[in-house]
C-alpha cells in the first residue's frame, strides 16, 4: 500500500474557509450521542506484526514512544488507513514528529501550552491524515458554595499571552519540555467518540478534499476551505474529570505581496474553541461566574493583527471582513487576491458575548451561555486577519487559547485553566 497521503488536519466539529469567505459559528450541543461507553484499546508494544482483524476488535491504537522502531510501520499505517485512530506517547511538543518513524509524511508542527501531553494522534479520513495533540489539564477544585462569590475575572489565567520569538523560515520550532503520562492510565473513550462524531459530520456535510493542504466543507449555505492546528484535552483526566476542551485553528492564505524590498503575507485565521461537560456537570454561567474566555492572537514581533470578527450575542448574524492593508504604490501581488473579502455567518445560540479588542496583537471573546444544561458542549468560532511583515525572513504564526472557565456538579466546582494551540507555517 502506498504510504503517502494528502495532509488534512481537522477534528471534531470542523469549520473551514472559502476563498474570500470566513465563517464564525457558535452553538451548543448535548453530549448524549456518544458512540462508545468504553473504548477498546489496542496497546502495541514490542511485537513486530499486527493483524488486520484488530480493526474489528478495537476502537483505537496506542503506541509508546520507545516501541516505535519495534513495530512494522507499514502494518500500523494500514490499520490507521482502515479506520483506527493512533495515539503515540511522546515527550515534549516535538513528539509530533515521531509519526515520521512509522512512515507518515507531511506532519505539521503543533504547539500546545498549559497541558500535560499524553501523546499525539493521527487518524485517516477520505485518504487524508488528521493530526493533533492529546493532553490532560488539572482543574482546581472549588467548594460549590463559593462559586457564586467569585468574580468572573478570577477564572482567567494569570498567564498573559506570550510573545513568541520570530521563527526563521528554515528552522523547526523548539518548545518547552512537557510531562508525558502513561497511556495505559487514560480512558480514551471521549477522544474516540469525538473522532466518530467528526466522521459523522463528514458524511452529513459532504466534506471533500481538493488539494493536499486544503479541506473543503459543503453545507447548505456555506462552502469553505482551510488548514488547521488542533488539540483535544481532558480536564483532570478522562475517567473522573468533569469534561474536556478542544481547539481547532484553521487558516486561509489571502495573498502574498512585495513592497520596497520586503515580502508581506496576509492570512485569515478562524478558530473553534469547545468546552464540553460530562452528563453530571454543567458550565458555570450567569449567577455562577458568568463567562468562559477565549483568545486568538499573533503576538509575534513580525506579525500584526489587522482585522477581527465582531460576534453578536444570542442571534444568527453575519459580518464581512476585508482590507486592513494596502499593497501601496510600487507593490506587487505575488499570489492570491488583495481585495478578497470574508463574509461570515454565525449563530451564538443563547450565548451572550463580549468582544474585547483592546490589544493590537490579541483579541478576546468572553462567552456567557444564557440557557444552559448538564452534559452540554459550548462552542465559539472567532476569526482574525493577520499580516506577516517580514515574510522573506520569518514564518507566519498564530495561536488560539482557552483563557478560563468553570464547570461544576452538585458537589464541587472546577476552575479550568489556560490551554493554547497553534503553530508556524
Amino acid at each position: 500500500m502506498k504510504k503517502f497521503h494528502k495532509l488534512l488536519s481537522v477534528i471534531i466539529i470542523t469549520l473551514s474557509l472559502l476563498i474570500g469567505n470566513l465563517s464564525v459559528v457558535s452553538y451548543a450541543q448535548t453530549n448524549s450521542d456518544f458512540i462508545n461507553t468504553s473504548a477498546r484499546t489496542l496497546y502495541l508494544s514490542d511485537k513486530s506484526t499486527v493483524s488486520q482483524k484488530d480493526i474489528e476488535n478495537y476502537d483505537v491504537i496506542t503506541l509508546e514512544q520507545e516501541n516505535i522502531m519495534a513495530v512494522n510501520g507499514n502494518e500500523v499505517i494500514q490499520l490507521v488507513d482502515n479506520g483506527l485512530p493512533l495515539v503515540i506517547s511522546a515527550e515534549g511538543a516535538l513528539g509530533i514528529y515521531e509519526f515520521e518513524k512509522l512512515g507518515f509524511t507531511e506532519i505539521p508542527n503543533i504547539v500546545s501550552s498549559g497541558v500535560d501531553v499524553l501523546g499525539y494522534f493521527v487518524f485517516n479520513e477520505n485518504n487524508n491524515y488528521c493530526y493533533g495533540v492529546l493532553g490532560q489539564i488539572e482543574a482546581k477544585e472549588i467548594p460549590i458554595d463559593e462559586l457564586d462569590q467569585l468574580d468572573y475575572r478570577g477564572v482567567f489565567s494569570s498567564k498573559e499571552t506570550d510573545e513568541y520569538s520570530p521563527l526563521p523560515i528554515f528552522e523547526v520550532p523548539v518548545y518547552e519540555s512537557l510531562n508525558t503520562i502513561d497511556l495505559r492510565s487514560i480512558d480514551l473513550t471521549d477522544f474516540v467518540n469525538e473522532v466518530e462524531k467528526y466522521r459523522k459530520d463528514i458524511k452529513k456535510n459532504s466534506i471533500s478534499i481538493e488539494k493536499p493542504d486544503v479541506v473543503k466543507m459543503q453545507l447548505p449555505d456555506k462552502n469553505f476551505n482551510g488548514v488547521p492546528y488542533y488539540g483535544f484535552i481532558y480536564i483532570n483526566n478522562s475517567s473522573s474529570g468533569p469534561g474536556s476542551l478542544s481547539i481547532t485553528q484553521y487558516r486561509y492564505n489571502i495573498c502574498t505581496y512585495t513592497l520596497n524590498g520586503s515580502t508581506y503575507v496576509i492570512t485569515d485565521i478562524v478558530s473553534q474553541i469547545t468546552v464540553a461537560s460530562k452528563p453530571s456537570t454543567i458550565l458555570a454561567t450567569g449567577t455562577y461566574v458568568g463567562y468562559y474566555n477565549t483568545r486568538v492572537h499573533a503576538n509575534i514581533t513580525n506579525m500584526d493583527v489587522i482585522g477581527q470578527s465582531y460576534i453578536n450575542s444570542n442571534t444568527s448574524s453575519s459580518y464581512t471582513m476585508s482590507g486592513g492593508f494596502s499593497v501601496g504604490a510600487g507593490g506587487k501581488i505575488v499570489s492570491g487576491n488583495a481585495s478578497a473579502s470574508t463574509t461570515n455567518v454565525y449563530n451564538m445560540n443563547s450565548q451572550k458575548v463580549t468582544n474585547d479588542f483592546y490589544a493590537q496583537k490579541y483579541k478576546n471573546w468572553n462567552c456567557d451561555p444564557v440557557v444552559n444544561s448538564y452534559g452540554t458542549s459550548w462552542c465559539v468560532e472567532p476569526g482574525i486577519r493577520i499580516r506577516n511583515n517580514q515574510a522573506q525572513t520569518y514564518k507566519s504564526g498564530a495561536f488560539t487559547s482557552f483563557q478560563g472557565g468553570y464547570l461544576y456538579n452538585q458537589y464541587v466546582g472546577f476552575a479550568i485553566p489556560f490551554f493554547e494551540v497553534g503553530g508556524w507555517w
